[in-house]
């Protein structure tokens, strides 16, 4: 990771040639919707990777043994008694914590049999047990089984001898164990200190990584084919170019991936835990994490995915799983796959044109396995009236289609819950089919302007704009009963009468559904529908 300096940041960005790209799936749906208003806008969404599809994608690696393992050290290094007594209670309490109790007093009483036999061998029955185990140390590890050796090292096989050599011939058992070291409740009790300092660092840890957002580049090129298949919807979608090299304002922390073949993880320390202290309200105290340890996590990749060439923007936030809109340099080229919608690639061009974006098309070589590009201009973007009078008939008839089946299930979710039988599946239906209402009255809206502009002397019947403006209308009330869902939703959850999985899934929809009316919202009707001048 380089200079965590703006003027740093900017001097790696151009070692690196200064052109970020984003390859980018194209299809007629609310996903590509949110791409085009970005593109209109001049900004890269980036979300916490608590939302990311890929499990592993931006998520910090963490191992619960080694998180055990430091909540120990921290308790017990604390507790008043020699080293040999604080080993004993680690040990207990690392297995004791991973459910393996029973292992380690299994391997207890292996150790047992095998001291005991190697004294009878090298007769030492004559000199005190601790005597014969000190003596012997080197010979005796030496020899100890491997399967034992797995739980013990010099150091602890002399601390537990000293023990076990008490049972002489009786079984351990985990009750006895805990009578003779003195540590029936004791245990428990910093078993379950330890248990808190834990859960506090696994809510630490998703805190910082609900208020951070990530966005992902490349600097691979535009030529990626790996990239083209995997993310751009198997050719049929685009690749969006940056140029970073004409920064100017701090956009966040911006560093490439770090490819490895071991993940790293993280410890209590960098999210700021190092004692064992509570608040007024049990809640365990804690320090500030460190952000360039977190930003190195953020930064760690299966090596795997090497051929991506992946640079992050990585910035924190105040509000938790708050998405965020990243304003960026001048986009300097989108270059579309050779399956591209047409339909997109269309509204793609007008706003390319709006913003002075150079649009490519990637062709294949067909002498070789190689693609090049092609600079377009308006003569590959003609006007057909009746291609774009069909879309706009087809995309009407879909709304109407939607409209109705909305109603129709709806109504069947309000009879469900008069029958006190809630069929909860029915209002899931109303909301993906509303979110595929608004996709669709935001195409149109798109296609509608697009006729206008380039047809201005064609005109429209005042039945006609009225028609065509009933969609606004549509789209505001969806926006009036987003509010009214999601509070419905909450009272439902909260008295169990919907599970968890259907409330988590109606909150997904109802935050599409918002940011659709937004997005529809902010694209402006053409004055020839409006009757404005």
């Amino acid at each position: 990771m380089g200079d965590f300096s703006f003027d740093g940041m900017k001097k790696d960005i151009i070692a690196a040639g200064g052109l970020f790209y984003q390859y980018r799936p194209c299809r007629r749906d609310a996903s590509t919707i949110y791409d085009i208003e970005n593109i209109r806008h001049g900004v890269v969404y980036a979300q916490t990777p608590l939302n990311m599809n890929d499990p592993f994608d931006s998520m910090i690696g963490f191992s619960t043994e080694r998180v055990y393992e430091e909540c120990i050290e921290i308790i017990v290094n604390d507790l008043e008694t020699d080293e040999s007594i604080k080993t004993l209670i680690k040990y207990l309490l690392k297995y004791k914590l991973v459910g393996k109790i029973a292992e380690l007093i299994n391997s207890l009483n292996s150790l047992k049999k095998f001291l005991i036999k190697e004294r009878h061998i090298l007769h030492g029955e004559k000199i005190p047990f601790d005597t014969f185990l000190t003596r012997n140390q080197k010979h005796l590890y030496k020899n100890m089984p491997r399967t034992l050796k797995q739980h013990f090292d010099t150091t602890s096989m002399l601390v537990w001898g000293s023990i076990v050599a008490n049972f002489g011939n009786v079984e351990i058992d985990e009750t006895q164990l805990m009578s003779a070291l003195q540590l029936d409740d004791g245990l428990t009790e910093l078993h379950d200190q330890i248990v808190k300092i834990s859960d506090g660092y696994f809510l630490k840890l998703k805190e910082i990584l609900s208020k951070t957002t990530i966005s992902c580049f490349s600097v691979s090129g535009w030529n990626n084919q790996l990239m083209w298949s995997h993310y751009a919807n198997s050719y049929a979608g685009i690749c969006v170019e940056y140029d970073l090299s004409e920064l100017r304002d701090n956009i966040g922390f911006v560093y490439p991936v770090n490819y490895l073949a071991k993940r790293p993880t993280v410890s209590l320390k960098d999210f700021g835990i190092t004692t064992f202290q509570v608040d007024e309200n049990g809640v365990l105290k804690t320090d500030d994490a460190n952000p360039e340890v977190i930003i190195s996590h953020l930064l760690a990749k299966n090596q795997c995915w090497k051929y991506e060439e992946e640079w992050r923007i990585i910035n924190f936030g105040r509000v938790p799983f708050a998405p965020k809109f990243i304003t960026m340099p001048r986009i300097k080229s989108i270059t579309f796959g050779p399956k591209i919608d047409l339909f997109c690639k269309k509204l793609l061009w007008d706003i390319s044109r709006e913003n002075k974006i150079d649009c490519y098309d990637l062709r294949l070589k067909p002498d070789s396995y190689t693609v090049e590009r092609v600079l377009l201009d308006e003569a590959q973007f003609p006007f057909d009236m009746d291609e774009e009078a069909q879309y706009i008939s087809s995309l009407m008839d879909m709304i109407v289609a939607l409209s109705e089946k909305i109603e129709e299930n709806a109504k069947c979710y309000i009879e469900s819950c008069k029958n006190g039988n809630i069929q909860y599946s029915y209002m899931l239906q109303v909301l993906q089919q509303a979110l595929d209402l608004m996709s669709n009255a935001y195409f149109l809206k798109a296609t509608i302007n697009r006729m206008c502009e380039h047809a201005p002397d064609e005109t429209l019947e005042e039945s006609q704009r009225a028609e065509i403006l009933k969609v606004d209308s549509i789209i505001l009330e969806a926006e009036k009963q987003v509010p009214v869902i999601r509070d419905e939703t909450q009272k439902s959850f909260e008295v169990g009468l919907i599970q968890f999985t259907d409330f988590i899934s109606t909150q997904v929809h109802l935050n599409n559904i918002q940011e659709l009316v937004e997005k529809y919202k902010t694209l402006p009707w053409n004055s020839t529908i409006t009757g404005e001048k």
